[in-house]
């Protein structure tokens, strides 16, 4: 068996979860082959980018002004049938998944998809194709419980539907006991609409003096916006930009509270269960997060974290401020974040998971 992944580009800073996942397929010995429909990245990549050996390829037909997806599958098929790949995987419900399904079926060989957030919430989803491509692919994953609730109420039952939860090499995220109250508050994500942050910004003004300050790490649109909010509020926010893997858990190991502050936005765009959440909690820091999509299914209120209700920067900042004055609630909802972790976002047991689902595609065909 040797499996195709097949992604909209390749490597997206924010989507640590496909090269967690690539990095694990390659460490049980599947064969891969990676392709991107657009050009290759420049500026920041994380560090774990380096950790996986197969090398991606970018097709040049999607390079084109005039790119259809016809031709990127016709320029798939070819790639794919020279290199002997007897599956194609697609993450996200988008043009990724469309190009797949159309190339797989002029391979005659089995299909499947992974379903995130924007890819199946945003206003622009176009429900048919949607309904389509479950259909037709071999299975769906998606992320959380929300989600396949969601998909099941809009595609009905004839799909095979999977959750599997994106995860962590747990390895790598050594579990701190002890906390350092005076530590910044961080969050961390794109600086965009559905992230919150400026709510993040506003509870931090509602918090007042305390010689505490917050880093927000990464980069987007919204940076000029945030900046002067927080210039407006004499608040103590700082932007890092956008950062490697490597540099982003060192503020997260630094943190006192690491806060999520998640919303809808208003094109329907939010968050699945965002990975710096895991990564947190993996690590031991205290998270502060939203009650949006699957986030509820991860930080549960008052055992694995405390949960607000979205666009409540007021709710926000008493959350922030019982646990900063809490040590004795630190070390409770830590403890059970990260076995909440280990049980359910361990990247080596989960892709495993996927893994069996390609095994049994593949003797469906071979059977049929």
């Amino acid at each position: 068996m040797r499996v195709g992944y097949v992604l909209a580009a390749y490597p997206v800073l924010s989507e640590t979860f496909i090269l967690n996942e690539l990095i694990e397929h390659e460490a049980a010995g599947l064969p891969l082959q990676i392709y991107s429909l657009g050009p290759e990245l420049g500026g920041s990549v994380h560090d774990v980018f380096g950790r996986i050996r197969t090398a991606a390829q970018y097709l040049d037909a999607a390079r084109d002004a005039n790119r259809t997806v016809e031709r990127m599958a016709a320029e798939l098929v070819r790639r794919a049938a020279e290199q002997g790949v007897t599956h194609l995987h697609a993450h996200f419900a988008d043009v990724a998944a469309e190009v797949t399904g159309v190339a797989a079926g002029a391979l005659g060989i089995p299909w499947s998809f992974t379903a995130h957030a924007v890819d199946i919430f945003h206003r622009d989803v176009d429900e048919e194709r949607l309904a389509r491509m479950a259909r037709a692919a071999a299975f769906v994953v998606t992320v959380s419980e929300y989600n396949v609730a969601d998909l099941q109420a809009r595609i009905g039952e004839h799909v095979d539907l999977y959750l599997i939860r994106n995860g962590l090499d747990l390895e790598r995220f050594e579990f701190r006991t002890d906390v350092d109250a005076t530590a910044p508050i961080v969050g961390a994500g794109r600086l965009v609409e559905k992230k919150g942050f400026a709510d993040l910004i506003d509870a931090c003004r509602l918090l007042g003096a305390g010689g505490w300050s917050c880093t927000i790490v990464g980069d987007g649109p919204l940076r000029g916006a945030l900046e002067a909010q927080a210039h407006m509020f004499g608040v103590d926010v700082s932007f890092t930009g956008a950062l490697a893997h490597r540099e982003l858990l060192r503020h997260m190991r630094g943190a006192t509270v690491f806060v999520a502050p998640s919303v809808v936005a208003s094109d329907g765009n939010r968050d699945g269960i965002p990975t710096v959440l895991v990564e947190a909690m993996a690590l031991g820091v205290p998270v502060v997060s939203t009650a949006v999509t699957g986030i509820p299914e991860l930080v549960r209120d008052g055992e694995t974290g405390l949960l607000c209700q979205p666009r409540d920067p007021m709710a926000l900042a008493a959350a922030t401020a019982r646990l900063l004055g809490d040590p004795e609630l630190r070390r409770r909802v830590t403890t059970n974040a990260r076995a909440l972790v280990e049980r359910e976002y361990d990247a080596r047991r989960n892709t495993a998971q996927l893994r069996a689902l390609f095994g049994r595609a593949a003797r469906a065909v071979s059977n049929a």
